[in-house]
């Protein structure tokens, strides 16, 4: 005899923490495993929504960092689509792709105000030796 219920808390939080699965992938694929419905919402509920946003974030910055070339638009379609697909609610869906293009829009600028402030300092190469 199994424990749904330890079985159902182990696996919502093991495939959320690894796998980067939202809520609603997660209660879709305990209830294809045969979990009984009250067990299944029990243990998702049991996800804190601030560590479900971080995982959102997490792996949405993870999949934004390996579309540099992609027009902006076409980022935050991609990134909602992927978030939808791992489980996310809207609400989170939507929350985490502004996070994570706004915190990408922000380090651009801060690198991109560095390379200026670069470019405008005379650099004396003799003060470096030969070279």
């Amino acid at each position: 005899m199994i424990d749904d219920v330890g079985y159902s808390e182990a696996f919502v939080e093991s495939r959320h923490r690894i796998r980067g699965q939202g809520g609603r992938a997660l209660s879709a694929e305990l209830r294809r495993r045969g979990v009984a419905d009250d067990v299944v919402a029990d243990a998702v509920g049991a996800l804190d929504p601030e560590q479900e946003f971080e995982t959102a974030c997490r792996i949405a910055r993870a999949r934004y960092d390996r579309m540099p070339a992609v027009p902006a638009e076409v980022k935050l379609r991609r990134l909602a689509g992927f978030l939808a697909r791992k489980g996310y609610s809207g609400a989170i869906v939507s929350r985490a792709v502004r996070h994570v293009i706004q915190e990408a829009a922000e380090e651009q600028e801060v690198a991109e105000a560095a390379a200026d402030a670069f470019s405008e300092c005379e650099v004396d190469d003799a003060a470096f030796g030969p070279g």
